[in-house]
Formats: C-alpha cells, structure tokens, sequence
C-alpha cells in the first residue's frame, strides 16, 4: 500500500469518527431527569442500552482501524478458514442474540414494574382535547385545564381519555409517553413522585394546535394538595 492511498483511508476512518461523535454528543441534549419510580427505571434500561451501544461501537472502530491500518501480510483469518467462520458466527450471531436477549429481558422487567393499582392511591381521570387536557378529580369533584396538582411519595393513577382525536399523554420526568386514543382508556401511573413542576407534551400529531398542548404537572406537599382542592373546589 502506497503513501497516498494510506493517507486516504486516515482521512476517511478520522471523518468517520468525527461524524460518529457528533451523533453521539447530539443525543445528550435531551437528557431528562427522571423524579418518580417509573421514569427512574426507564433512565436505567436507557443507561444499560448506552452502555452496551458504547461498547460495540469501539470493538467495530477498533476492527475497522485494524483492517485499515495492519500490514499488508496474511491475517489469522486468511491463514486459519475455519478461525473466519467462527469469528462470523459468535461475532455476527451468538454475541447479538446474547445481548438483545438480555436486553429483552430486562424490557419486560421494567414494564412489569411499571405500576399496579394500590389501597390509598389517587385517581385521576385526564381527557384530551383539541388542544388542552381536561383534568378531573372523581372523588374529589374537582376539575381543572392544563393544570395537574398530586401530593408528594405518594402513587398516582391516571386514566386517560379522548374527546375527539389521538393525542398523547408524556411527562417525561415522571413517566414515558402514553397515548390517548378515542373509545380507549389507558392507564398510568406515578409511583413515589418527587416535589417539583413538570411540563408534559402531547407527543402525537393532533391538528394545527398540537405544539401549544401542555401539561403542566405540580407535586407538593400534602398539606398543600389539599389546600389546592379547597381552593378548586371553592
């Protein structure tokens, strides 16, 4: 192999990895940061995925930058067929099947635990709308628009309704997204949330109103909850 054609595979490998970094670095941008059971065990699969996505990432950079870069001389593969074969079948076969097994698994972990009714639960009935959330408090008979107010540590059950077309229901710090479907109720739920403001977002495309459709959910005390009910309620 000549200098230039040396110079070339550098050149392509070096943009490779500039353009893989990028990518990387631009998914950072929409950390959250996860303040209720639920969200907090999503946050670990997402870490575990990372992780494992790091990993495979450099053992691919670093075969490729062997393959570019080793002296031009026979390879263990050339020399030893069957060490080829083998290295394809537990490389390219066994080893993913492992790790999107484990991953699996680990899925169906994290939807098992995503919340089941309790005795002292809060019930919540959440209705879209074009272009708002209508929040109703059965037992409370309190209701209010785009506002969410839930005592703190304490387990959440929202039932979710459409009035007229698919919309969606994620507070991302909180819970992954739930979508709302007409004649459907879903359910989630908040287990253990932490005090605090968070925003939500309708994530399905509703209309020509979808991005002004928020949610805006407030986790504070007991004592202050139920401040807030008298205060609706009044």
């Amino acid at each position: 192999m000549n200098n230039k054609s040396r110079h070339r595979r550098r050149l392509w490998l070096a943009t490779g990895l500039v353009v893989s970094t990028c990518t990387l670095l631009s998914g950072c941008t929409g950390a959250f940061d996860p303040q209720a059971e639920q969200s907090r065990n999503i946050a670990g699969i997402w870490w575990v995925m990372l992780w494992i996505s790091c990993a495979v990432f450099a053992i691919v950079i670093g075969l490729t930058g062997y393959a570019l870069f080793r002296k031009h001389e026979p390879s263990v593969f050339e020399k030893k067929p069957r060490s080829a074969f083998t290295f394809i079948v537990v490389g390219g076969a066994i080893v993913p099947l492992l790790i999107l097994g484990a991953v699996f698994g680990y899925s169906l972990d994290v939807i098992g635990q995503s919340g089941s009714d309790t005795p002292n639960q809060l019930l919540v009935v959440v209705t879209g709308h074009q272009f708002w959330y209508q929040i109703d408090y059965p037992a409370q008979h309190v209701s209010s628009r785009n506002e969410m107010h839930i005592p703190e540590h304490q387990q959440v059950k929202i039932e979710l309704k459409s009035d007229d077309v698919i919309h969606s229901f994620w507070v991302p710090q909180l819970n992954g997204k739930t979508d709302i479907i007409p004649g459907i109720t879903n359910e989630l739920y908040f287990t253990d949330p932490n005090p605090g403001t968070y925003i939500g977002h309708c994530a399905e495309f509703c209309g020509i109103g979808h991005t002004t459709m928020q949610i805006k959910v407030v986790v504070q005390s007991e004592d202050a909850f139920q401040s807030w009910l008298k205060s609706q309620a009044s």
